[in-house]
């Protein structure tokens, strides 16, 4: 991949989040796993490290599964000049179905305005929800499968 494509996936960004980045999760998994290693005795080490990483790597696909399924489109209505808030219409589509259509001020950050989200409360919750519930599921789908690995090693002991 070389340098250029491993710095491209670990700079990889969340579309609905712009402070999350895949190399922020990977730097958290890593630092966990670190602290786990110095704190916990030496025969259950294995066990915690394993359902530690299963469940955040669980996290990290869920979270991206839920992002897939919600795309948003906004459009500058009206301009003001000195950085103030701008008039917008932001759409949000899941799964390519329209669920909220609001006009609203917002600022529009550097990246532009594809990086406005939401304008209300109700369109930050179709945003963020699917996003938190995909994680979730990855969590806990990590857990059961280390829980389920687990037992198949002790049963085979």
């Amino acid at each position: 991949m070389g340098g250029h494509g491993a710095a491209l996936l670990v700079g990889a960004r969340s579309l609905s989040l712009p402070w999350v980045n895949l190399g922020l999760a990977l730097s958290l998994l890593l630092a966990v796993a670190s602290l786990m290693v110095a704190v916990l005795p030496s025969q259950r080490r294995a066990g915690v490290l394993l359902s530690t990483a299963l469940a955040v790597l669980g996290g990290i696909a869920g979270f991206s599964a839920g992002e897939a399924c919600v795309a948003t489109h906004c459009t500058i209505l009206q301009s003001f000049p000195g950085g103030f808030p701008n008039k917008v219409r932001v759409k949000v589509d899941m799964l390519g179905v329209r669920v909220s259509e609001e006009t609203g001020f917002a600022r529009i950050p550097r990246e532009g305005p594809d990086a406005v989200r939401s304008v209300s409360l109700g369109q930050a919750i179709w945003v963020g929800g699917p996003l938190a519930a995909g994680a979730a599921a990855g969590v806990v789908t990590g857990l059961v499968g280390c829980l389920a690995d687990q037992k198949m090693v002790e049963e085979s002991e």
